[in-house]
């Protein structure tokens, strides 16, 4: 464990994925009643599970398009456009929300301002 880093969470599992769950729901906990999102750039075949636990835990999740792979493939089904089967169902939550890193980055911190205040 890296000494510098004040707290840390072990789950169980034997599996690269196998913390996901646990992520979304430390998640929920520490942020209790003040807003909180999951942000998704790039990403591998863990990244679907983690937003699917996001999704799950109805957690607003901004995908930053242009920063590849998984976030990709769930910026073009948020355009329309034919992906992977897995994107239909997190897409269908109106969860998602995609940013185009390429034009919306300068607008990116107000984006996530306006996500994390309360309303």
């Amino acid at each position: 464990l890296e000494p510098h880093h004040s707290h840390f969470v072990l789950v169980p599992g034997n599996n690269w994925g196998d913390e996901s769950p646990w992520i979304a729901a430390i998640a929920s906990h520490m942020a209790g009643s003040a807003p909180s999102l999951t942000i998704v750039s790039n990403g591998g075949e863990i990244t679907w599970q983690d937003v699917a636990q996001s999704v799950n835990a109805e957690r607003s999740t901004v995908i930053l398009g242009g920063s590849g792979r998984t976030a990709d493939g769930l910026a073009a089904a948020l355009r329309g456009e034919p992906c992977d089967d897995r994107a239909y169902p997190l897409v269908a939550s109106g969860l998602l929300r995609t940013v185009d890193m390429k034009r919306e980055a300068p607008h990116l911190g107000q984006l996530l301002r306006s996500h994390l205040s309360f309303q």
